[in-house]
């Protein structure tokens, strides 16, 4: 005996075609933006988190000195179609960012 295959309970008997969730652009351009900063050898092995919101790319978390906060920042300014950066990562070697 063949179990009949169900039919969706709205009435028109028809099977409802159900689109598969797509990534967005901005998780899209996050993962763009992670795989430039894991593909570099100064922001590699740095602990920084990213987060696209409408095209601008928010970085956070520590890094070793200054320099990796400009670098990372600089990487995700050059991915295509980051709109703006917000760099909100914080050098864990206590420098006075004042001086760059």
């Amino acid at each position: 005996m063949l179990t009949p295959w169900p039919m969706p309970d709205d009435g028109s008997g028809q099977p409802i075609r159900r689109r598969a969730r797509r990534a967005s652009s901005d998780e899209i351009l996050a993962d763009e933006v992670v795989a430039r900063l894991a593909a570099d050898e100064r922001t590699r092995l740095q602990n920084i988190a990213v987060e696209v919101q409408n095209g601008v790319a928010i970085l956070t978390g520590p890094v070793d000195t200054p320099e990796l906060m400009f670098v990372a920042g600089g990487l995700a300014w050059q991915t295509p179609g980051v709109r703006d950066v917000c760099n909100a990562l914080e050098p864990s070697d206590g420098d006075d960012l004042a001086g760059i």
